[in-house]
Order: structure tokens, then C-alpha cells, then sequence
């Protein structure tokens, strides 16, 4: 594997279906167009990239779908803009995974026990103040969720107490001040056992956010939080380059407090900040981090994404293609990093797109015509955190339907919840239809366990459990990590023999056993006379 590749690389080739070698001979060493087709089929399997073969794909089945389908696509009144599908995957960015994000529904995924983002087991205080195990189910019909889910947790927070004094104030049984915090909720929550329903939702997200603000503190988040957002961004809080980032993080590296997971997350995000560092860099923050062998593994395997790990003297930076923008938002210090995602969508939007990093498959899609432009005019953007979420309001039954262009994005190898958030906000910034899809959704916790394995082609992965199918048996765990790290002892060293004494004819011929000595009885093999002798014989052996 080279120290570095360009971002979006080209798949490891499969043996199963590339095509095969050409023959070797003298045709090996003519131009390209004289070698034939077999040698170039066979070396385009290097140059080929997971994102070029899906598009392609998708284009195919596509053509074939319209041929077989006259109607396709249908006519709408007004007419919809043509749409675009962005095919990428999850090299263009390796920052995103790692970053605690603080909004609720990302932060909820990543610290608490959420079973594919849907199903949360919490305790709920029933009226007679036991406590019961329930298991509640975070989707679009819970109107508190969707409220509050791309809200930054300060703000998730306030709204569920401000939503939630309402609540009191619309009932006429209760009397009170209203809950000044979340302790306050939960007290109160458990006098009103006649609204049961809106009971069960409050407490559920009372539970999520207390636990999650317990987390934060405990494992000392804020700290955490601070190096990742510098090492995201490369700047600090006040718009400055850290000078003092290795002093902020080696002792979190070094605290127990902190857990290993968000060790690794420091660690793959400094050294991607710093564009590589010397394999014994490395080694000093795997040691003061005390990494196990597997969570080194993890950093290591971001090799085979694009990202240099290890840098020498010599070697320069890189020049990335795409770079974050900066914010234009009135943000929070933890949330300063903003996923590549929306400065690609927000280029490709206003015809800025680099198209050398994203060819069509087809013909470039014509510029849009001036009048054209003025109607898809997008309103001023606005700050998520004070939009009024606009999915909950009931569509008017005689209102003309718009049709807004449609983007689709769909993202190879996992999407994280950062992401989607981005495209939620993105869609009414931009007044667009966007959508995003991926093989599936990603935490960092998920994410680092898919390292750990990549080296394994996926066995073990909550993604492929049983990894990519190859021709080859997979090795077990024991013996990818006894092929890989184990050292086996040196042999060990033997002592050298003597020389054979050399010895006359005679004597050989007395040593020599024959049928009459073996058979003889162990009594005469006792005499004292033949000790003596055999002592002499010892003796003379061994004289200089």
C-alpha cells in the first residue's frame, strides 16, 4: 500500500472478475493501442472506483427502464427541473465519523444504547412511583422526536422544558410554577397519570437527555470536544491555528476517565490534521493513549481511504480538492465542524461543482435559462436552530403542489447522522428536494468497530458480519493477529559436540556387541574387574 493515495481511490481488484492477465512476450513492451484489448481490460481494474461502477449501474438500468417504459418519466404541471443523483462514498470524508456531534438525535446515537437508531430502552416512573423497563420506538410519529431530534442539545433541552410547561399550564387539574429543569419534569411527570400517552414521550426524552448530559460530564466531553472541533477545522474557537494542541491532548490521552474510543477519535483525527505524522509520533500517542492492538488497527486502516498516516521529512502536504467552508452561523464551539457533504451540495446547487471530481455519466445538464433561475430563487438561508420545523404542518387540500428540483445523494460505505441532519437544513435553505441514502447509518462507535475488521475484508462488522466473499477462506481472528504481530522465539541454541576420539582397530573391535555379549546375564556385566577397566578406558579417553 503506497503512504498515500488520492481521495475516492480505486477498488482492490477482484480476482473473481477481472479480466485475465495477457500474455506476456514482446507485446508487453508496445504502446498501449499495439498491446490489444486483453491487456488493457486487465489493467483498468486498477483505475476503477466503487463510485464509477455504481453510476454507471444505475445509468444502465435507467436507459433500460425507459426503453421498456414509453411513459417514463411522467409529464407533471408545472414541469419538475431535472434532477441529479451524487454518487461518492465515504472516503471524501473520513472527519465526519469521528466527530462528537452535539445535536440531539446524533448525540443520543452515539452515546446511548440505541438499537438501529430506533429503539430505546428506558426506565418510566409509573403514578405509583415505581419504576418500569420500557422499550420506545424514535420514529416521525412521536411529534416530540421530530420537534427537537437537529436541534443542538442546549436548545433540545430548553424546548422540551418550554413544550413541556405548556403541557401544564393547557391542563386545568394542575397547579404549580411550572419545571424550572429536568428534575423538576420528572417530579412532576409522575402526578398525571390520566394523560398517559404524552406522559410516556416526555418522559422518554427527559430520560435520553439527562443520560446524555451525564456522559458529557463524565467523560469529559468539553475537553474532548474542544481538540476535535481543532483538529476538524484547524483553527481554534477565536479563529486562530492551535498552537498548543498536542499540550490539550496527551493528557486527555493519559486519563482514565476518558475512554478508548474517544482516544482513537483524537488520535485518527490529529494525525489526519497533521496530514501524517512519523511512524514514531505514532507510536508515542498509541503508548500514551495505551491503545489495544485492535483499536490501532482502526487508526492504521484509514490507509486504504486516502488518508496518509505515516509522514516523512520530505513529504509534503497534500492538496485536498475539497475543503470546508466557513460558517456564516451563529454556531456553538463543540459545533464548529461542518460535514464536506454540504459543500458539495451547496456547489453543485449553484453550478460550482469541480467536474473533475464528480463527472456525469451522461451529458452535462444544461445552464438553467434566466427566467428559469428566477423562479428557483432560494430564500434567505436561515440558522437551524431558529427555523420552525415546517414537516408537521397540514397540507391545505386545494393548494397548487410544487415541484421542487429533487437531489439525491447517496453515500457509499455509511452515512452518519451529521449528515443527515445537514441535508434536512439543506433542503429548506436551498428550497430544494434533497434526499440521502448509504448501505447504511454509522455512529463513531460503529464506525471504529468497521476498522478494527477492515483488514479482516469486514468478518465480524455489524455492516457484512460475514465480510466481502473472496476466493480465499478467511482467516480466524487468531491468526490474522499471530500472522501479523506475533514474533516467534528465536530457535534455541545448542551446545556444540565434541569430537569423536579416534581409536585403534583393537579397541573398536572390543566395543563392537555380538550375539554371544547381548545374551549374556546381567551378573557378569557387575564383575569389578570390567569396572576397573572401563574407569581406565574413561580416563584415557579425556588425557591431552
Amino acid at each position: 500500500m503506497p503512504t498515500h493515495h488520492l481521495p475516492l481511490g480505486p477498488l482492490k481488484p477482484n480476482d473473481q472478475t477481472r479480466a485475465p492477465p495477457p500474455p506476456e512476450g514482446s507485446a508487453r513492451w508496445r504502446t498501449n493501442l499495439a498491446r490489444g484489448d486483453a491487456a488493457r481490460a486487465y489493467e483498468a481494474a486498477d483505475t476503477e472506483f466503487v463510485t464509477k461502477l455504481l453510476a454507471f449501474m444505475v445509468q444502465q438500468n435507467l436507459d433500460e427502464y425507459k426503453r421498456n417504459n414509453a411513459e417514463f418519466p411522467k409529464p407533471s404541471d408545472p414541469p419538475r427541473p431535472r434532477g441529479t443523483l451524487i454518487i461518492t462514498d465515504r472516503c471524501m470524508d473520513t472527519v465526519t465519523p469521528f466527530i462528537h456531534e452535539f445535536t440531539y438525535q446524533a448525540m443520543c446515537n452515539d452515546l446511548l444504547q440505541i438499537e438501529d437508531g430506533t429503539k430505546y430502552m428506558y426506565k418510566f416512573q409509573s403514578s405509583l412511583g415505581s419504576y418500569e423497563d420500557k422499550i420506545a420506538t424514535l420514529s416521525d410519529a412521536d411529534s416530540v422526536w421530530t420537534a427537537v431530534r437537529h436541534m443542538h442539545m442546549r436548545e433540545a433541552i430548553d424546548k422540551l422544558m418550554a413544550d413541556f410547561n405548556k403541557f401544564m399550564e393547557e391542563n386545568a387539574g394542575f397547579k404549580g410554577e411550572g419545571a424550572a429543569s429536568l428534575n423538576d419534569m420528572k417530579d412532576m411527570l409522575a402526578s398525571l397519570p390520566q394523560y398517559q400517552e404524552q406522559r410516556e414521550k416526555f418522559s422518554l426524552h427527559l430520560n435520553m437527555a439527562q443520560d446524555c448530559m451525564n456522559l458529557f460530564e463524565k467523560q469529559k466531553l468539553p475537553l474532548v470536544g474542544n481538540v476535535e472541533q481543532c483538529c476538524a477545522t484547524g483553527l481554534t474557537a477565536e479563529g486562530k491555528t492551535p498552537k498548543t494542541l498536542v499540550e490539550e491532548m496527551v493528557p486527555l490521552l493519559d486519563s482514565q476517565e476518558v475512554i478508548n474510543a474517544n482516544k482513537v477519535r483524537m488520535v485518527a483525527l490529529y494525525i489526519q490534521y497533521r496530514d501524517g505524522v512519523p511512524d514514531e509520533d505514532r507510536r508515542r500517542l498509541y503508548q500514551h493513549a495505551r491503545l489495544s492492538l485492535a483499536d490501532q488497527d482502526a487508526v492504521n486502516s484509514l490507509v486504504h481511504f486516502g488518508v496518509r498516516i505515516s509522514r516523512g521529512p520530505s513529504d509534503k502536504d497534500t492538496k485536498k480538492k475539497l475543503k470546508q467552508k466557513a460558517s456564516t452561523e451563529d454556531e456553538y464551539e463543540l459545533s464548529r465542524y461542518q460535514p464536506l457533504l454540504r459543500t458539495v451540495i451547496e456547489e453543485h446547487v449553484a453550478n460550482k461543482l469541480d467536474p473533475t471530481l464528480f463527472p456525469y455519466v451522461k451529458e452535462s445538464p444544461t445552464a438553467l435559462s434566466p427566467v428559469a433561475s428566477l423562479k428557483q430563487t432560494a430564500p434567505q438561508t436561515t440558522s437551524l436552530r431558529s427555523a420552525k420545523p415546517s414537516w408537521h404542518k397540514a397540507v391545505r387540500p386545494n393548494a397548487p403542489t410544487e415541484h421542487k428540483q429533487r437531489v439525491i445523494v447517496f453515500m457509499a460505505g455509511g452515512m452518519s447522522y451529521s449528515e443527515i441532519r445537514e441535508v434536512y437544513s439543506l433542503s429548506t435553505s436551498l428550497n430544494k428536494d434533497i434526499y440521502i441514502g448509504s448501505t447504511h447509518s454509522i455512529t463513531p462507535r460503529n464506525f471504529i468497530d468497521d476498522l478494527r475488521v477492515l483488514e479482516l475484508s469486514g468478518v465480524g462488522s455489524r455492516a457484512v458480519p460475514n465480510g466481502v466473499s473472496l476466493a480465499g477462506a478467511h482467516p480466524s481472528y487468531q491468526e490474522y493477529y499471530d500472522e501479523k504481530y506475533f514474533t516467534p522465539d528465536p530457535p534455541a541454541s545448542q551446545r556444540p559436540t565434541l569430537p569423536a576420539p579416534k581409536e585403534s582397530k583393537h579397541n573398536a573391535s572390543k566395543l563392537v556387541k555380538t550375539p554371544s555379549s547381548i545374551s549374556t546375564s546381567s551378573a557378569s556385566l557387575t564383575m569389578p574387574g570390567v569396572e576397573k577397566e572401563e574407569k581406565k578406558k574413561k580416563k584415557g579417553l579425556f588425557r591431552f
